[in-house]
């Protein structure tokens, strides 16, 4: 008898995993909404060019990712320009930086610096950001670049699209 309660206990909170619902780690049995943002780690501008920049990231969960940039510090949410993307890459690896978020920004001006903040957003609607980074467009003559990976987080990685539910304004 104690076997099928187990069991249904596992099905029951296997359903409201599903559902964007936790198991409480205190042990307690209370099922508790997912209130935790993603942790943001390993920020790095790539293939900077003069008119194009790629901000890469990883997270320790699957985000739908927001760049805010401007040529202007500090950046604000209400006056950046705002570059998204939400397909991201599942990768094999360290738990803290499963998942690989790339924003393309593009339409940028030649030898300009660019300050930006990312921002992941999970299925559920937790946001967390960065602070206020920068990066310097090149020449409007060179604008190739190699990728710039960072080491030791690029594994086996597979595209992977996510839907963010929104968050009911209080």
């Amino acid at each position: 008898m104690n076997k099928s309660i187990a069991l249904g206990a596992a099905a029951i909170a296997s359903i409201f995993l599903a559902s964007g619902l936790f198991v409480s780690r205190s042990g307690n049995g209370f099922l508790a909404p997912d209130t935790s943002a993603a942790i943001i780690i390993n920020v790095k501008e790539k293939r900077v060019g003069a008119t194009s920049a790629i901000i890469s990231w990883f997270t320790n969960e699957p985000t739908a990712g927001k760049v805010y940039y401007s040529t202007i510090t500090p950046v604000t949410f209400a006056t950046a320009t705002i570059a998204t993307n939400d397909i991201i890459e599942e990768c094999e690896g360290d738990k803290r930086s499963r998942f690989k978020q790339e924003v393309a920004l593009t339409g940028l001006s030649p030898e300009t610096t660019y300050y930006f903040i990312v921002e992941s957003t999970d299925k559920n609607g937790n946001s967390s950001s960065t602070t206020e980074m920068s990066f310097l467009t090149k020449e409007e003559r060179g604008n190739v670049s190699k990728p710039d990976e960072p080491e030791g987080f690029e594994l086996n990685c597979r595209p992977i699209k996510i839907k963010v539910k929104p968050k009911p304004r209080l």
